[in-house]
């Protein structure tokens, strides 16, 4: 169903994050990786959630002009938030 409904259009997928690669390829759903460069800084008034949504819309607005008829962008982000603080992203598998 998803794949008929997906029918004259193409996947624009705007992250890095093997993971999300990795759920449109068990999906069957084939895309194009589009990566622009962002500096991923989310103003300090922001808290939990909101923060993700911000860098996610950061994300879209850097490519929202390249887009072509029947294109689908697809951008996301994700944070660890814990007692009231983001934590960074660990730099390495060993930081993590």
């Amino acid at each position: 169903m998803l794949h008929t409904l997906l029918k004259g259009h193409k996947i624009i997928l705007s992250s890095a994050s093997p993971r999300r690669q990795q759920f449109f390829r068990e999906l069957g759903i084939p895309y194009e990786l589009r990566l622009k460069p962002v500096q991923e800084i989310a103003p300090d008034h922001l808290k939990g959630a909101e923060i993700a949504e911000f860098l996610a819309q950061l994300k879209a607005d850097a490519q929202v002009d390249g887009l072509a008829k029947g294109e689908i962008l697809v951008t996301a982000d994700t944070i660890v938030w814990h007692r009231d603080l983001m934590l960074p992203k660990p730099a390495n598998r060993e930081e993590a």
